[in-house]
């Protein structure tokens, strides 16, 4: 008799400024509350994220039942605690280290109880990037240990360029890769899985330049890359005129003991409905966009451990 396979699901997801501090909370019934009571629960600066939108992505995660999730856009460590405590039963172990990021937009995972396992969390953050070692992640790197598996978590610097010195963030998304790229190396003979907002165009046919060691070095598979085209979206950007511009930022990446774990059957992106996403299930204006518990869509995927 075969060996049996222990089935793993897991969850990629910007969740787009999950900001949850509650210094003022008094155990509340939150689902009484309205959204002007539920800001003031904190002082800080910027408030929390919408509540109709943290219960959205919570009932979200609860139907689709991932036992693996990976966060971007989360306000630290407190509000990853808060989101798992509050809003997903406390169903999950919480991982968290703090990243480089200058808004407080760290990376985290959640890992499901009823694993009974013991997740090890590692931070690159602090890897430089240069010789000058003046340069490091702009957000961060995160390495999740669980049951054989490497699962790397990296939020790559935006297109945004406030101070004009690098266009689009090219320079620094280039450094970030080139490390990224002499990290992985030294995980060759182990199944990993490297995941997360890429912030640029990262597929196989047409990736922007900083992305070539990904495939050209480290031969690695994309886990999207056999979804038919209009399935690889991940974002919606919409221009001055309205016009919308379907787009893939989020990605998950394998090596070749990887990809023999992974059900390719299961790789979708989905509506926060838990459907596949599909054209039809894009928003129509900016307006109906801003009002997605996130403007990043999640990524979910099957694997099997052995």
């Amino acid at each position: 008799m075969g060996q049996t396979k222990i089935p793993l699901k897991c969850f990629l997801l910007n969740a787009e400024n999950l900001f949850i501090f509650l210094e003022h909370y008094n155990q509340e019934d939150l689902s009484a509350i309205s959204e002007e009571r539920w800001q003031t629960f904190t002082t800080r600066l910027g408030g929390h994220k919408p509540l109709i939108k943290i219960v959205a992505m919570a009932e979200l995660i609860l139907k689709r039942d991932p036992q693996v999730i990976a966060l971007t856009e989360v306000g630290g460590e407190e509000s990853l605690n808060n989101f798992n405590e509050l809003f997903l039963d406390k169903r999950y172990q919480t991982l968290h280290l703090p990243s480089n990021s200058d808004r407080g937009i760290d990376t985290g995972f959640l890992v499901k109880k009823s694993l009974l396992l013991k997740p090890q969390i590692i931070s690159h953050n602090q890897t430089p990037l240069n010789l000058q070692k003046t340069k490091f992640f702009s957000r961060g790197l995160l390495e999740l240990k669980l049951a054989g598996l490497h699962f790397f978590l990296i939020h790559l610097k935006s297109k945004l360029n406030k101070s004009g010195d690098d266009f689009e963030g090219r320079r620094q998304r280039n450094l970030e890769v080139r490390a990224l790229a002499q990290i992985l190396k030294s995980y060759d003979q182990k199944p990993y899985f490297l995941m997360g907002d890429f912030n640029g165009i990262a597929q196989k046919e047409a990736f922007e330049a900083e992305f070539a060691p990904l495939y050209h070095q480290l031969k690695l598979f994309n886990l999207t890359e056999h979804l038919p085209q209009h399935e690889q979206v991940s974002y919606a950007y919409f221009n001055q005129f309205g016009k919308c511009f379907p787009q893939q930022l989020d990605y998950c990446f394998t090596n070749q003991l990887g990809i023999k774990l992974l059900d390719k059957g299961s790789v979708s992106f989905l509506d926060f409905l838990g459907n596949r996403l599909t054209p039809a299930t894009l928003p129509f204006s900016l307006k109906e966009k801003k009002q997605l518990p996130s403007d990043h869509y999640p990524l979910e995927f099957d694997l099997y451990l052995e």
